[in-house]
């Protein structure tokens, strides 16, 4: 059974400090993440609601169901359409390896972000992705352990530039992990061919965010 998030945790990681309306502050792991963004820059420049309850749930009793306390610890993990970097953050802050990713106009605030964040020993770097970019996905020493993504599913004519460069940095050995806002009837074309490759499974939901985070599985 679905466990959503609730209660004093939630309510908690929803009061976020802001300081000048460009920084949010997120525990996470026993710590505090301290995100900047540049709103109207760019798409990925602005802290969207996906990657708050993405890290929301890796620190919630909810994510206990299927990964323990040291679960991500040592493994390989890259995060498309990163953005700002936060999801990524969370992970590396649960001890993974991670790679963040995505176009060269927030390049600069991921690696501002991931500087403010994540000292050594945290193993984390932002590079450059374009989806559907192959060479560029195989130049990040695929296959890695997860691929995760937070409202990456939101532009029809993306979709299956996504889902390349998702099978692209996997195989059959790899979890995808997507926490994706429903918007409109688009995203059935895009979920109807993932549910042709993968094995689906819902992790968790928020129905006042209206998100779900879906693992996913390569189809043996």
């Amino acid at each position: 059974m679905n466990q959503v998030l609730r209660s004093a945790h939630a309510d908690r990681c929803e009061r976020l400090v802001r300081s000048g309306g460009s920084q949010l502050a997120l525990p996470c792991s026993g710590r505090t993440i301290y995100i900047t963004e540049l709103p109207g820059v760019a798409l990925g420049s602005s802290i969207w609601d996906c990657g708050q309850y993405f890290v929301r749930y890796l620190d919630s009793p909810a994510a206990l169901v299927h990964f323990s306390p040291d679960f991500f610890v040592g493994k390989r993990v890259v995060e498309l359409g990163s953005g700002t970097g936060l999801v990524g953050i969370a992970f590396a802050l649960k001890g993974a390896e991670v790679v963040v990713t995505d176009k060269q106009e927030v390049l600069e605030l991921m690696q501002t972000n991931v500087a403010t964040n994540c000292p050594p020993p945290c193993e984390i770097s932002a590079r450059v992705l374009d989806w559907g970019d192959k060479a560029a996905a195989l130049s990040l020493n695929p296959p890695f352990e997860f691929v995760v993504g937070a409202d990456v599913v939101y532009n029809r004519d993306s979709f299956f530039l996504l889902l390349d460069s998702m099978l692209a940095l996997g195989d059959s050995a790899t979890t995808y992990l997507l926490a994706y806002r429903r918007r409109g009837l688009d995203e059935v074309e895009f979920f109807q061919r993932v549910s042709e490759l993968f094995v689906v499974q819902e992790l968790n939901r928020s129905e006042s965010q209206n998100v779900t985070l879906f693992r996913l599985n390569l189809k043996s």
